[in-house]
């Protein structure tokens, strides 16, 4: 295949080739071997061009039988100049005119007519000839009239010759003419032939040979031809520049476009502009010379015609320049208009465009997947056929607007074909043409699923995402509506404050997942004591708020009544059966508060006092109750402090072994000494510090003190003893725990066994961090109790993964002796599974000696309780412990 290279490489071979054949001519011209040499050359040229011919037929895929017919007529011309020498080189005579050469010459002009005629009849619908008709018309009178004039013409009046000279001397321009005009119909009906150089070069080639056969016909009108002569090279170019062709169309069929490189549009023009003035101005040239007497007339109808003629070539190249600015404004505009297609129809929004009816126009694909209707089905449509009624309205105001020239941006719902509403995001725009708007032009973008994320975001913001309740922020907002509503029609309301009682022992020992279910379902059975205009939100944790419309204060405990029966049924939930009895405190509108603060804050202390007097209960509020809740409120404040004023103190209940009387540990036991309120019982700080979160800066200090304590009875060189401390829940949780009592075992010195971890059944059953916790414990050499035990959810399973030394029977058993059979049945199955696990046993809250008794005989022999005594100050304890072993009389109160 021949490359650019290849073409450039060629056309250099034929410019050498064409000047060495001058060369020989011009050198040898008169020689017998440069005779020879010159015929060689002119037979190897059209050979030359039919092989290269031939080459191109095989490999083009377009225009073979073009191409095939050009080269038979090359091989035409091959065998007139092989003839030719044959007479001239072997039978060294005359080549005889006419001859059979000229027979070959003729057939040549012959095919390629045929050729072209062919091409003609196959393009004649692509061709853009009919504009210059008259350029051609021009050009080929001006070549009919030389040709009449210097070949034609002569040829008619020689005297004495045969109708064969004539006629085969007549052919050779006729058939020159015929193909000129072929030519010039082909050259001047492409677009653009130069960027089709084989065409290009083909009429090179014909012109070459036109010109040739022109000068060597009236050279033989007037007798002076014969071989050797210098338009011999011009044949054989003309073959070669033929065959060229083929090679240059075969290129550029095997090419890309991108790869061919047009010539200058303003040369083919300006060619195409002068070409026939200059044929016309050249023939009135060629009428002065030949006619030397020139008379007025004849001078002024040629400046005449030369003046028109340049004004016509003015004129046109003017012309052609506003084409040219034409054709530039039109490749822009094609350009804008793709770029507009483009972003049109790829644009990942629906794109759409609308008439002044509001009627589809045009529409991209987006709006077909989105509408799922077809392109056909919706051009001529209206824009609100899609819209329901709701919508059709609303949007038709925004449509007018648009077309008023106001652009529009709106929401709208829209219906697709099968039946489902989407949500559009539009634009409409209006299309502006001379100041005026002649339709709009529309945006849309689905944002079902954006509105969707929304309203899930704005529920998540207003919502407990565990039972799907109002959170307390929207509850506030309704409260706060309640409220201003219920001035102007003098409504009465209640708000109900609701707490889960037990929910933590159930997530401590059941597992969250338990817990979370039973917040659940309790959400779902508050829902069923609402009314339309009730909500139920959730606080946080296990607390709950409640407003309920429109009810009155005598209907309040009706009210209450069936919340309070609903909410304290077991739950089954897993397979497990659970209770989680509420504490219910009530606010009422206008009665008891003002405000929404004041009313949730009164509803609040009424549920404290329920949590007070034993749980599972509601009560109203009364403003008696403000007292006991600004004494909790200076209760949690005065806590913080409490430490730092040595507020707190110690106070140690010993642990007996009955069954020798001796003292063998004590249980640090922490009391308040408030110095307004007095002693605080634990049962009332110990929350609050739970709450408040100083529960953990309060257990490093009982560590701290107990173990300092020990270590100072052992000083002094009392018997050893166990030093037993609670340790507290979130405390065993954190990490620190286990380098804290480390530190303070180092620091005081007091061996590990002297010190009785106690932690609670609730704590250890279910979290896994803890037990970890209480292993690392468990190898510091410390004893580990599990305080009481039985109340919880435990089962053997969670006993055998606890690291415990023993257990502790809860007081709330202890009291059951003697009383209940099932609590001496439950203490019973205790004191058997601690034998069968081998943990020591213990009882708490022993009080009367029929409990004790009770506990004896089931090998219970370690007690603690007011039988034996009270929890002790450290001074008074240690004169107990002074005594060596146990005398009741001396330690039980007067």
């Amino acid at each position: 295949m021949f490359v650019k290279k290849g073409r450039l490489y060629l056309l250099a071979f034929i410019a050498l080739y064409i000047a060495s054949y001058y060369v020989v001519i011009i050198n040898w011209k008169q020689d017998e071997i440069g005779l020879i040499v010159g015929n060689l050359f002119s037979m190897v040229g059209p050979l030359v061009g039919v092989i290269l011919l031939l080459y191109s037929v095989i490999r083009m895929k377009k225009n073979r039988r073009f191409w095939s017919i050009l080269a038979l007529g090359i091989g035409c011309y091959f065998l007139a100049e092989l003839t030719w020498n044959y007479y001239e080189n072997h039978l060294k005579v005359e080549v005889p005119y006419p001859g059979l050469p000229d027979l070959f010459y003729i057939l040549q002009i012959v095919f390629f007519l045929i050729a072209f005629s062919n091409r003609l009849l196959s393009e004649i619908r692509r061709m853009k000839a009919i504009k210059y008709i008259f350029d051609i018309t021009i050009i080929m009178i001006v070549a009919v009239s030389l040709s009449w004039y210097f070949i034609i013409k002569p040829i008619l009046i020689t005297p004495d010759v045969s109708p064969l000279f004539v006629a085969v001397s007549l052919a050779y321009p006729v058939g020159d003419l015929a193909l000129l005009l072929m030519v010039m119909i082909i050259f001047f009906g492409q677009k653009n032939p130069w960027t089709k150089s084989g065409i290009l070069y083909i009429a090179l080639g014909l012109v070459v040979q036109i010109y040739a056969d022109s000068i060597y016909l009236y050279l033989q009108a007037i007798g002076n031809y014969h071989s050797g002569n210098l338009i011999d090279p011009m044949f054989t170019l003309s073959m070669l520049l033929v065959g060229y062709a083929g090679v240059t169309s075969l290129t550029l069929e095997q090419s890309s476009a991108k790869r061919v490189k047009a010539l200058d549009y303003k040369q083919l023009s300006l060619f195409r502009m002068i070409a026939p003035y200059a044929c016309a101005v050249g023939i009135f040239i060629f009428l002065l010379v030949e006619q030397p007497s020139i008379n007025a007339i004849t001078l002024g109808a040629g400046l005449t015609l030369i003046l028109i003629v340049i004004r016509q070539v003015a004129i046109m190249i003017e012309n052609n320049q506003l084409l040219k600015k034409f054709d530039r404004r039109t490749k822009q505009l094609a350009v804008s208009t793709q770029r507009y297609k483009t972003i049109f129809q790829y644009h990942p929004d629906a794109v759409f465009s609308l008439d002044l009816q509001g009627k589809y126009q045009s529409i991209n694909d987006m709006v077909v997947q989105l509408t799922g209707y077809l392109y056909e089905e919706l051009i001529g449509e209206s824009f609100l056929t899609l819209l329901d009624e709701e919508s059709e309205k609303k949007v038709q105001s925004y449509l007018i607007k648009a077309i008023n020239g106001v652009p529009q941006y709106f929401d709208t719902y829209i219906q697709t074909r099968s039946g489902t509403s989407i949500l559009l995001s539009i634009t409409m725009i209006p299309m502006v043409v001379q100041e005026k708007v002649v339709g709009l032009y529309g945006v849309a973008k689905d944002i079902t699923d954006n509105r969707i994320n929304e309203e899930k975001i704005k529920f998540m913001a207003y919502h407990d995402s565990l039972t799907g309740l109002p959170n307390r922020s929207l509850f506030d907002e309704k409260l706060t509506v309640a409220m201003e509503e219920a001035k102007d029609t003098n409504e009465h309301f209640a708000v109900f404050f609701i707490d889960l009682d037990h929910l933590k022992v159930i997530n401590d020992t059941l597992g969250h997942e338990i817990g979370d279910e039973l917040l659940i379902e309790s959400a779902k059975r508050m829902r069923l004591s609402l009314s339309a205009q009730d909500i139920v939100a959730r606080q946080g944790g296990d607390e709950f708020i409640l407003l309920a419309r429109n009810v009155k204060e005598d209907e309040v405990v009706v009210f209450a009544k069936q919340l309070l029966d609903r909410l304290r049924k077991p739950y089954t939930i897993q397979g497990n059966e659970v209770s989680a009895t509420p504490s219910i405190g009530i606010a009422l509108y206008p009665t008891d508060a003002a405000t929404p603060r004041e009313l949730l804050k009164n509803a609040d202390m009424a549920m404290y006092r329920v949590k007070n007097n034993g749980k599972n209960n509601f009560s109203k509020y009364n403003p008696t109750m403000d007292e006991e809740w600004s004494k909790v409120m200076t209760l949690e404040r005065d806590l913080h402090q409490a430490l730092e004023r040595h507020e707190l103190e110690l106070h140690y209940q010993p642990q007996i072994d009955v069954s020798t009387g001796k003292i063998i540990g004590v249980e640090a036991l922490i009391r308040w000494n408030h110095p307004v309120f007095g002693d605080i019982p634990p049962t009332v700080f110990i929350p609050l510090a739970d709450k408040s979160g100083i529960i953990q800066k309060i257990t490093r200090w009982v560590i701290d003190q107990a173990i300092a304590q020990a270590v100072e009875w052992q000083n002094k060189g009392l018997d050893p003893i166990t030093m037993g401390i609670n340790i507290s829940p979130k405390l065993l949780e954190s990490d620190r725990i286990v380098e804290l009592v480390t530190n303070m075992l180092e620091v005081h010195k007091l061996p590990p066994d002297r010190l009785d971890i106690e932690v609670t059944e609730a704590l250890a059953v279910n979290a896994e961090h803890s037990i970890e916790t209480l292993d690392q414990l468990k190898e510091l050499g410390v004893r580990i109790s599990l305080d009481d035990f039985g109340t919880g959810y435990s089962s053997l399973s969670h006993l055998i993964r606890l690291p415990i030394d023993r257990v502790k029977i809860a007081k709330e058993f202890v009291e059951g002796i003697g009383i209940d059979k099932r609590m001496e049945g439950i203490i019973h199955s205790i004191s058997t599974i601690a034998n069968e696990l081998q943990f020591g046993l213990i009882a708490e809250g022993v009080e009367t000696d029929i409990q004790a008794s009770y506990l004896k005989k089931l090998n219970c022999t370690v007690m603690q309780g007011y039988l034996y005594s009270e929890p002790l100050p450290a001074k008074q304890l240690e004169k107990i412990l002074q005594q060596k072993s146990f005398k009741e009389q001396d330690v039980l109160p007067d």
